[in-house]
């Protein structure tokens, strides 16, 4: 059995689309779980009815993604958990089983990232490639990577549990980068995996009105308070966040960067107290990866 998570706001009819190509996939026993972020659009209802196979679970206010697939992964009854965002398809009918075969295959890899190509099945999406290696040289080619895109991704669940998941606090931006490091700093290896591809029919509904503009920089601050020390943080922090004021003030919207930063301090106490700064393995492993002796992000 493998299980597939799925994170779902306001995308009925991918949503819909999805599952069809999930439920279509052979020589594989699903386990399906779907979390909806109290969609309004008729979502929940919609995949009851016509994939009544799914379970469907709601959450009790709009969290974010970060909520929805740790609640999925929490629900899922596999120990292996595949994650897909709801704006994406399976390019065949054999995705999901070839998953099982790949994890079988690598027992050293604690999780997987997947190709992600554009709708036309040929283009990568370069907007989803933050990985160590240059997209044109390395998009078909196996690598270890510290980094994985939300939209197309599998773990190990006990890994996943025990790294904690998606920190909930960012609601969304940044939370795969969190997990990612996290990942590595417990020991594990994510592979990105090229002969695993999905379409990606970009949504951006995603992005959540102001979305990027308040919460990018509010979240690179709780990240530097749950991983960085004080000189790594400080590294880390001072250009992304003048850069994400010159971006604000450009867009007439300096407002918006007080309330992130606003909203990063009120939101500190929480993030003091599950505060786990990364090992110092860890921070060579990262340099070692992207190449650099001093790794900062």
């Amino acid at each position: 059995m493998i299980s597939v998570v799925i994170p779902s706001y306001q995308r009925k009819e991918r949503m819909l689309r999805l599952l069809q190509t999930v439920f279509e996939q052979e020589q594989v026993e699903l386990d399906v779980v779907v979390v909806d972020d109290q969609s309004v659009d008729g979502t929940f209802e919609a995949i009851r009815a016509q994939y009544p196979l799914a379970r469907v679970f709601r959450n009790e206010r709009n969290s974010g993604p970060a909520v929805s697939r740790n609640r999925g992964f929490a629900e899922a009854r596999s120990s292996l958990v595949i994650g897909l965002d709801s704006d994406v398809t399976l390019p065949d009918r054999s995705v999901l089983s070839r998953i099982e075969a790949l994890f079988a295959a690598h027992p050293e890899a604690t999780g997987m990232a997947f190709r992600i190509y554009r709708p036309d099945g040929v283009s990568d999406d370069v907007d989803r490639w933050w990985h160590p290696q240059p997209v044109g040289s390395s998009a078909g080619k196996w690598f270890p990577t510290d980094y994985f895109s939300g939209t197309a991704f599998a773990f190990r669940k006990e890994s996943f549990v025990k790294a904690g998941g998606f920190p909930e606090a960012f609601f969304i931006y940044y939370e795969e980068v969190e997990l990612s490091y996290r990942i590595l700093d417990d020991g594990g290896t994510i592979l990105y995996c090229p002969e695993v591809a999905v379409l990606h029919h970009e949504d951006r509904v995603s992005l959540r009105g102001e979305g990027r503009l308040l919460l990018q920089p509010r979240n690179q601050v709780l990240f530097a308070i749950h991983c960085y020390t004080l000189v790594r943080g400080t590294l880390f922090l001072v250009p992304r966040l003048g850069y994400g004021f010159l971006r604000a003030v450009a867009r007439r919207r300096p407002s918006i960067f007080i309330r992130s930063m606003w909203s990063a301090c009120r939101l500190a106490p929480r993030c003091l107290r599950e505060r786990k700064v990364l090992r110092p393995e860890t921070w060579r492993r990262l340099g070692d990866l992207r190449g650099r002796r001093f790794f900062i992000s």
